[in-house]
């Protein structure tokens, strides 16, 4: 218990001695012109959990993004993500009991170098393959959930390259290239709460040693005139590197935008298609739905999404999954880099033979800070 309060009160300093900071206005000249740049993202996270069972459980944790980037050369960086985060988490498991910021790790989610010589970005090291945008973009405090369960790709290790392209005409696009093998060193650990390290003899998806795992995306914007309109398509093949039947392919396809109304109001709406093949390494076929829109006025914002994810197996042993999330919430800015989300979620789940519905009331704090020297 002593230890999840000294955890909790670490979280509660990364926001509050901020609260009256009123430093986070430099100059973007400044910003440019930094050796070192360093983004800060903290969360706090409450959710109270009511089951069709009127069993009522809550959960409270946090997490805290640290992104750096130095300078080596010109056009040569040093990229360095730090996570502190829950680690070893078991699927559906808060729904079954309280939970207070338990299993926080402190990790290395990225290291790289990257070179970058005019439309030209080469990546080398520990990073995040590009796959998919409804993780980071899903609208609302909690929409990202199912994308983030059931396609996110973390923590590869190899390299890749970008190439930028357009002009107002056809707009501006970039390819982007990947190879990579899941992390089995050192940084694949946790301090803090430990997670397991990974090791070659785990065997998984991507887990070969080698680089026959990889991704491709093409990404940009649309020359749609008076619209802010982007998309994203991506390609991704993980093969094997134990018992799996075979290697897992997917793509996903997105579309996306930021389109002023008028001065006052802008709508952020996203649309995105998943499908997978032999998902997991196993005989399944999924699809991963997500749809929805924030509105921004002023300080507040009001969000929709919903979200919605079906395996269909070959196999009768195969775990046969269909999961769908709806999410209502509203925010406002407290002040600059500070805000406050509140949802209700509803979730609707049935896994094989069982079936659960929750209600979640869900509030997020939110915090972010930028630097450099």
């Amino acid at each position: 218990m002593k230890r999840n309060t000294a955890i909790s009160s670490l979280f509660l300093c990364l926001f509050f001695p901020v609260i009256g900071e009123a430093k986070a206005e430099e100059d973007d000249d400044e910003c440019e012109a930094s050796v070192f740049e360093l983004e800060i993202e903290s969360e706090l996270e409450f959710q109270a959990v009511v089951t069709a069972n009127d069993e009522k459980t809550s959960l409270a944790t946090g997490e805290l993004e640290l992104d750096g980037e130095l300078i080596l050369f010109p056009g040569l960086t040093l990229g360095v993500g730090i996570g502190f985060e829950e680690v070893n988490e078991e699927e559906g498991e808060f729904y079954d009991e309280n939970q207070y910021f338990e299993k926080l790790g402190l990790f290395a989610e990225e290291i790289f170098i990257a070179y970058e010589t005019g439309n030209i970005r080469f990546v080398a090291g520990k990073f995040n393959p590009t796959f998919g945008v409804g993780r980071e973009l899903a609208p609302g405090p909690f929409g990202h959930q199912l994308p983030e369960d059931f396609y996110e790709q973390l923590e590869r290790i190899g390299g890749g390259a970008s190439y930028s392209f357009g002009s107002k005409t056809v707009g501006q696009h970039t390819l982007t290239a990947q190879s990579y093998f899941a992390d089995t060193t050192f940084l694949s650990g946790s301090l803090v709460t430990s997670r397991e390290r990974h090791h070659k003899s785990d065997g998984g998806l991507a887990n070969t040693g080698d680089f026959s795992s990889y991704s491709i995306t093409l990404a940009g914007s649309l020359p749609v005139s008076g619209l802010d309109l982007q998309y994203s398509t991506s390609y991704m093949k993980n093969t094997p590197g134990g018992d799996e039947t075979g290697s897992e392919t997917g793509y996903a396809v997105a579309l996306y935008g930021d389109i002023d109304l008028n001065d006052a109001v802008r709508l952020k709406p996203i649309v995105e298609y998943v499908k997978f093949s032999n998902a997991e390494g196993e005989e399944q076929d999924r699809s991963i739905f997500l749809v929805g829109n924030t509105v921004v006025f002023d300080r507040w914002n009001m969000a929709a999404s919903y979200s919605r994810v079906a395996s269909t197996p070959d196999d009768e042993d195969i775990e046969d999954i269909d999961a769908e999330e709806f999410q209502l919430s509203i925010g406002y800015v407290l002040q600059e880099n500070l805000s406050i989300d509140i949802a209700y979620i509803y979730h609707h789940s049935k896994f094989d033979d069982e079936a659960a519905r929750n209600h979640i009331l869900g509030v997020m704090l939110r915090h972010e800070f930028e630097t450099g020297f």
